[in-house]
């Protein structure tokens, strides 16, 4: 959890510069937290788990990301100030992740069984009055379910970047 923020911080820093989708976040999150629940050490170095976080980045990217660019290990090498990653590490610490996550693709983050919930239907027409089904925000009219599924993911990204860990 010391370090959760920090890589929060890193990640984030990732996403924009690829503008990636938030898919690719919590997918990479997902990896690293379930990783690093079970490996992190006291002598773990701060540069270590960098790698981790880069390594698990680019595989969340290449398994989830649905365009076909994928970015230049140049950009990773300076992605934290006063430190710099060696292209060979990166591609070293790549495969160790891949190794950890056992080649597995078919691993769902928080984001995804929410995606899905909320595709498949979590609330139902049915269960909503039809007097109901629209709501007033801020003068604006706006669809019940879609105000429960947007709220949703607001929550999710609430309980992201609190100290806590939660195994979904």
């Amino acid at each position: 959890l010391k370090q959760r923020k920090a890589i929060i911080l890193v990640l984030q820093k990732m996403m924009i510069m690829f503008d990636f989708s938030d898919l690719i976040f919590y997918q990479c999150l997902f990896f690293i937290d379930f990783y690093l629940s079970k490996n992190i050490t006291e002598n773990m170095s701060e540069k270590e788990i960098l790698y981790y976080v880069v390594g698990y980045f680019l595989c969340a990217a290449k398994l989830k990301e649905s365009n076909i660019y994928e970015p230049n290990l140049d950009s990773f090498c300076c992605i934290k100030k006063k430190t710099y990653l060696t292209i060979e590490k990166i591609t070293y610490y790549e495969v160790e992740c891949l190794k950890t996550i056992k080649y597995n693709i078919f691993s769902y983050s928080a984001y995804d069984w929410l995606c899905e919930l909320i595709t498949v239907g979590f609330v139902f027409d049915c269960e909503i009055n039809k007097n109901n089904s629209i709501i007033l925000i801020n003068g604006h009219r706006h669809s019940l379910i879609n105000t429960i599924s947007k709220y949703a993911l607001k929550m999710l990204l609430n309980i992201t970047v609190k100290d806590v860990f939660i195994k979904y």
